[in-house]
């Protein structure tokens, strides 16, 4: 189910044109490159996660020093 939802908002939210971009550059950076940006990606959303729970502030040097 997660996955009919997910390609209904990847079709509502983009372009044919968008969508063809993206493909592309999925096919030019290769399924290796794709998992590292993704593993990169669910860092930072976890360091951003543990900013928000700390109560950091969105402009303060934590948030602007982040990897």
């Amino acid at each position: 189910m997660a996955t009919l939802e997910g390609m209904a908002l990847y079709e509502k939210h983009f372009t044919p044109e968008q969508r063809r971009e993206l493909e592309n550059r999925r096919a030019d950076l290769g399924p290796e490159r794709i998992e590292d940006l993704k593993a990169t990606w669910i860092g930072l959303v976890e360091e951003g996660l543990a900013l928000v729970a700390a109560g950091s502030p969105a402009d303060g040097p934590e948030a602007r020093d982040a990897d």
